[in-house]
């Protein structure tokens, strides 16, 4: 396609979901839906769409939903996969810099955030609360969260960096 993607996720029938940051596509963010060729079938959202986007990083696909961390914005924005409307968007003031976003089966998102040094939950009814901070995890100097997956038991796995170190660290 040319242009440098960040995030992808699959969608089924040969195509897959992936956003672009700024930058990486002469200023345009965007989060398309593309075939396995490199096709860009079309465009979900963009900055045309919506201004705040400029940072889209990681995305999860859930019910007809795409949810888009932006880093800039420190927001998470669901997205209605058919039209392309914002349908809610994830504020915190914890949310700093939100990585992998992640949604399990009774529909809560997980979001690290990585500048929150902290993973936050919202409950499908909406409710906010911090999971686990990095004051929390046992191994010192990762403290900065980049990923996140529920796993179909229900269990949390959280990935951890340090600042400008790698590798990460998962518990």
């Amino acid at each position: 396609t040319g242009i440098q993607y960040c995030g992808v996720g699959g969608r089924g029938g040969g195509t897959l979901i992936v956003s672009c940051v700024r930058g990486d596509n002469k200023g345009i963010a965007r989060v398309d839906v593309v075939r396995r060729s490199g096709d860009v079938v079309r465009t979900i959202i963009d900055t045309n769409t919506l201004t705040q986007l400029s940072g889209p990083d990681y995305l999860c696909l859930w019910d007809n939903h795409v949810f888009v961390s932006d880093w800039d914005s420190h927001a998470v924005y669901k997205v209605d996969i058919s039209n392309g409307q914002v349908v809610d968007t994830l504020n915190h003031p914890q949310m700093k810099s939100p990585h992998q976003v992640t949604v399990d089966r009774s529909g809560h998102v997980y979001i690290a955030s990585a500048n929150g040094h902290c993973v936050l939950v919202r409950s499908a009814g909406g409710q906010w609360r911090e999971l686990v901070n990095a004051s929390q995890h046992s191994v010192q100097g990762y403290d900065l969260p980049q990923g996140v997956c529920v796993t179909s038991s229900g269990r949390l796995l959280v990935a951890w960096c340090s600042v400008g170190s790698s590798p990460c660290n998962s518990v």
